[in-house]
Formats: C-alpha cells, structure tokens, sequence
C-alpha cells in the first residue's frame, strides 16, 4: 500500500511541476505579444 501511495503522490508532483511550468510558458508568451509584465498589468487606456 505504501509503495502505491508514493507512486501516485510523485505522478501527482510530476503533474504538477509539468502544469506550472506550462502556466510560465504561457505568460511569458501573453507578456511578448501584448508587451504587459506581470500577473496583473494595468492596461494602457
């Protein structure tokens, strides 16, 4: 029982690990194509 536990609780890290760097990806993108930084930029009016 323990060795499945911490099998699917690394599945779940890796998982993890693999969508946020994914999320960073992503902004990173958004951030050169509207030329904004940060989480929450003010747009321009």
């Amino acid at each position: 029982m323990t060795e499945t536990y911490d099998l699917d609780r690394d599945g779940d890290i890796d998982m993890s690990e693999e969508h946020a760097r994914h999320l960073g990806h992503a902004h990173a993108l958004r951030e050169s194509v509207d030329g904004l930084v940060g989480e929450n930029p003010a747009r321009p009016r």
